[in-house]
């Protein structure tokens, strides 16, 4: 079926800037014949499809302790502007692993939403000092064994980890040897062993700044290494409350090509206040965001268009910039060659937003599972059944 998307202003395709844009069944394709549809966009700034690369959870699914629910939540995801993304496990024993590959490999018959790339294992190799909301009782050595399954598993797609720890140089070279992404995080390391895990393979930094020491002049860690090696992308939680507008502001103006906006959401995101779950603690949402016991911060309640648009009133940025930040750099993490730009060729992504940078449109995999009534044309059984 051949998608005529007229009237956008796009964002990421060949040759700049163009005002419509062409699908040809689940890819982007070029002006080949008339179409046998068109959606109107009219208004729209359309940009390649938002992934999100930390999502514990949102709508009240947590992912951690039931992982069966990755499905579900990815049908929910797509009105946030959504359209890839890694669902987050926090500091997992194996059990919950196993389970979490099992319900991954089994597509449901009548799924429709954002598309799970694989899962993020945010811990447990994480330093004790900067574990966060995670249970201390969670966290453990590095098992070498493990790495080797989740390696093999196939869905496994990022693991998080310290690369300070015993073990972890091994563990990341096993990791990516495996075509698996390995990020540092919740880790205390200095500049020598932050340096070290980047060059056995680690390519990615998880929630910049957060759970790691912050800038010292005299003794430069992680954070230092990470800002300094043009090799790593940074996740940055884009929620207004991990990081100050002027933080946000500042990582724009040193590393723009480097950032990549997640929300770390957990199940109360996109929910009212009240009591949640994250893993095996209770969480409540405030005024003041996400709490854990102990008054931290657990995890973001910020959907992922709300993080959007706190990035562009701290930097900005107009929408048509936004490419990098929500789609580009994320794919470039992951080796997602066919999605952060809406090239012939690449997967039939697409979020497109009003001027008042509100989703008015998403297409996964060539559907259109939001904005469904722009489509003058023949509609599949999932954009039928679209919100």
């Amino acid at each position: 079926m051949i998608t005529w998307v007229r009237g956008g202003s796009v964002a990421g395709a060949a040759g700049g800037p163009a005002d419509d844009l062409w699908l040809d069944g689940p890819v982007v394709g070029r002006r080949s014949r008339a179409p046998d549809r068109v959606v109107d966009a009219d208004g729209l700034v359309l940009l390649p499809g938002w992934i999100d690369t930390q999502v514990n959870g949102a709508f009240g699914i947590d992912l951690t302790s039931t992982p069966d629910r990755v499905w579900g939540l990815a049908s929910r995801l797509v009105d946030t502007g959504v359209t890839a993304f890694l669902p987050t496990l926090v500091s997992p024993d194996a059990a919950t692993v196993a389970l979490a590959v099992e319900v991954l490999a089994a597509v449901p018959d009548d799924w429709r939403g954002a598309r799970p790339l694989g899962w993020h294992l945010e811990g447990p190799f994480i330093a004790p000092d900067q574990r966060g909301t995670h249970p201390a009782s969670q966290l453990r050595g590095i098992d070498l064994d493990e790495v080797d399954r989740w390696a093999a598993s196939g869905r496994v797609r990022l693991v998080t980890l310290a690369p300070e720890v015993d073990g972890a140089v091994e563990a990341v070279r096993r990791l990516v040897a495996g075509g698996v992404v390995v990020a540092a995080g919740h880790s205390a390391a200095d500049h020598e062993a932050a340096r070290s895990g980047f060059d056995a393979g680690i390519t990615g930094v998880t929630h910049l700044f957060n759970a790691m020491p912050g800038l010292h002049h005299r003794e430069p860690g992680l954070l230092t290494a990470a800002l300094a090696d043009p090799r790593i992308r940074l996740g940055a939680i884009g929620d207004g409350l991990h990081l100050a507008p002027e933080t946000l502001a500042l990582l724009d103006r040193l590393v723009p090509d480097r950032i990549h906006l997640v929300t770390d959401a957990m199940a109360a995101a996109g929910l009212d206040q009240g009591t949640y779950r994250l893993g095996d603690l209770e969480v409540v949402l405030g005024d003041d965001g996400p709490r854990n016991p102990d008054g931290g911060l657990a995890g973001s309640a910020a959907t992922y268009d709300e993080v959007v648009r706190t990035w562009q009133r701290a930097t900005g940025a107009a929408s048509s910039e936004l490419a990098p930040v929500t789609s580009s750099t994320a794919a470039g993490l992951l080796g997602e060659g066919g999605r952060g730009h809406l090239r012939p060729g690449a997967v039939a992504d697409v979020t497109g937003v009003d001027a008042t940078g509100t989703v008015a449109l998403v297409v996964a995999g060539g559907q259109v599972l939001v904005g469904a009534e722009r489509i003058d044309g023949p509609r599949t059984s999932a954009e039928q059944g679209a919100p």
